[in-house]
């Protein structure tokens, strides 16, 4: 492999054409570990919004005012 090739994964969410979420991750490392912990983290941030939102938003309003 070429030192000058990226590894690069994206990740995009579409509605009707328009992007609603997009990820692109790249690395310049022959291993693919930091892809994977990146993609990890995403994933677990994701579910987490998922699971808390409504509560996070709740104390975030209540934090507020």
């Amino acid at each position: 492999m070429d030192e000058n090739d990226d590894q690069s994964y994206e990740l995009k969410i579409r509605i009707l054409g328009n992007e609603v979420f997009a990820v692109a991750l790249s690395s310049t490392s022959t291993n693919n570990k930091w892809i994977a912990i990146a993609l990890v983290s995403i994933f677990t941030t994701l579910t987490l919004l998922g699971a808390y939102g409504e509560k996070l938003v709740t104390l975030y309003h209540w934090l507020v005012g």
